[in-house]
């Protein structure tokens, strides 16, 4: 490849010659004297007045302005084409550096690789053929002691490498059998041995870049496998499946177990001041202090103080006034709506569940209270294992209040499952909330049984609905039935004979 030569040096020479003699003659140019202004006639006395008056202005020196701009130039004049120079010097010695390495590749690569020997030890020209087996080494010859050096040239050979007496020099020999392992069986010295098989180091005789297609596959090794395949499935045995952990397409959800708080923590438990005033109006007007404050709560007034002392004397009086009906006719009477009537009712029903002390101290306070009061309820039946998990204080508060708030509504409950007697698991994986005293199964209300009363207006689609009236701290997550109503209520197959309600 023909290589691009550099500028000489007389080129560059010249180049810088004619750039300084262009600038010297710009620079050396001067002006020209303005024909016009000397040909006007000269006005003497106009010229001599405008002398005397005009300040002196001192004239600058043109000599040295010439020299120092002469002297400017011709510094970066010379610093350019040092520059340029020195650019054009350096790209040619890269392009030469960049096509010398490109031809001492092309060149290395074109030669052709040197043979390997099968043998390290002998040279390539007097490796012995197949067909004609090199001559014994005579007898007399020696190997060299240790410690001698060989002379230049020449490999020792290594002591794994001297061929046999009666062997051929160019085939390597047999390794030497291994001792058999105890308690596995000697090999049968009439079997023939197995073929073995090149490494990579070994290179085949014919010169083959690798080993030969036609060679068959190695063996398997024998005896048996060191671990055994597992089927699930083994002659017609079969297995549950967890449905969450091994159905294609879903995954398995984990059920966390965590301790509920107090249902009613200290913002919304009644002010002691207050409790005060709503029982002394209930005295002095006659009625209940629970028709008072669930009138109150169906309002909307939550808080610790629902309503000043006026309101309150107020709405007792307008409530005395509406009561010879009942108790859902003077709340729908006070305010118009079915809806105000249903909930005040249900608030009314859960106030008197509850009682007015654990309303101001808190519900989880007053637990055991609550407890004794249930056991002591002849309108609630409990199996026997179902009361000792009461008294042992295993059931929840929640629970304990629903059984109260539905023998309120209902005049009776009977109670199915609690804890005891109750499976583990409420379906494969999910542990029941049974287990944690947190659900209840109602098997009758009012003396009616769950079985064969959940059509619409039955007794069922009337629990569920008181169920789903309670307050929004003590409101259950789960209640199943052969009804879905809404909210956590929902339908159930498997639930026909009793109303699950689970927290």
């Amino acid at each position: 490849m023909p290589q691009s030569r550099p500028p000489s040096r007389t080129t560059l020479v010249r180049l810088v010659l004619l750039a300084l003699l262009g600038w010297a003659l710009c620079s050396l140019r001067r002006t020209a004297p303005d024909v016009r202004a000397a040909n006007d006639p000269i006005d003497f006395e106009t010229t001599s007045w405008a002398q005397e008056s005009a300040p002196s202005v001192p004239t600058p020196e043109r000599g040295r302005g010439r020299r120092r701009r002469f002297a400017t130039s011709l510094a970066f004049a010379t610093l350019f084409f040092a520059g340029a120079a020195l650019s054009a010097g350096a790209g040619d010695a890269l392009v030469q550096a960049i096509e010398s390495d490109t031809t001492t590749t092309d060149t290395t690569t074109a030669a052709p690789p040197p043979a390997e020997s099968t043998d390290e030890s002998i040279p390539p020209e007097s490796a012995p053929s197949e067909e004609a087996p090199a001559p014994a080494p005579p007898e007399s010859e020696s190997p060299p002691a240790e410690g001698t050096i060989p002379p230049d040239g020449e490999t020792p050979p290594a002591e794994s490498e001297q061929p046999a007496p009666g062997t051929d020099p160019g085939t390597e020999p047999e390794p030497a059998p291994e001792a058999p392992i105890e308690g596995t069986p000697a090999p049968d010295p009439t079997e023939p041995a197995p073929a073995t098989e090149p490494t990579q180091d070994e290179t085949p005789s014919d010169g083959s870049a690798g080993p030969d297609e036609s060679t068959p596959a190695p063996a398997p090794p024998p005896g048996p496998p060191v671990i055994e395949p597992h089927s699930h499935a083994e002659d017609g045995e079969t297995r549950t499946v967890d449905p969450e952990a091994e159905t294609i397409g879903t995954f398995a959800t984990v059920w966390l177990h965590r301790a509920l708080p107090d249902p009613t923590p200290p913002a919304r438990r009644l002010a002691p001041a207050f409790a005060r005033t709503l029982r002394a109006e209930a005295r002095r007007t006659g009625v209940d202090w629970a028709i008072l404050l669930g009138g109150l709560r169906a309002e909307g007034r939550t808080g610790r103080i629902p309503a000043t002392r006026a309101y309150v004397r107020w709405f007792a009086e307008a409530i005395e006034d509406r009561m010879q009906a009942g108790e859902w006719q003077a709340f729908l009477a006070l305010r118009g709506r079915t809806s105000y009537a249903d909930r005040a009712h249900a608030l009314t029903r859960y106030n008197r569940a509850v009682g007015l002390r654990a309303l101001v101290r808190g519900l989880d306070s007053s637990k055991k209270a609550l407890a004794e009061r249930t056991l002591a309820d002849d309108r609630i039946d409990v199996y026997a294992s179902g009361r000792a998990d009461i008294a042992a204080g295993r059931i929840d508060v929640r629970v304990l209040i629903l059984l109260r708030y539905l023998a309120e509504s209902h005049g009776q409950v009977t109670v199915s499952s609690l804890q005891s007697g109750h499976r583990l698991y409420a379906r494969p994986g999910v542990v029941s909330a049974h287990i944690y005293g947190l659900a209840a199964d109602i098997a009758t209300l009012g003396n009616q049984s769950i079985m064969g009363n959940s059509a619409p207006g039955g007794v069922t689609e009337k629990g569920v609905r008181d169920v789903l009236l309670l307050p929004a701290e003590i409101r259950p997550q789960q209640v199943i039935s052969l009804l879905g109503l809404g909210g956590p209520s929902f339908p159930m197959s498997n639930h026909a004979d009793h109303i699950h309600v689970g927290f």
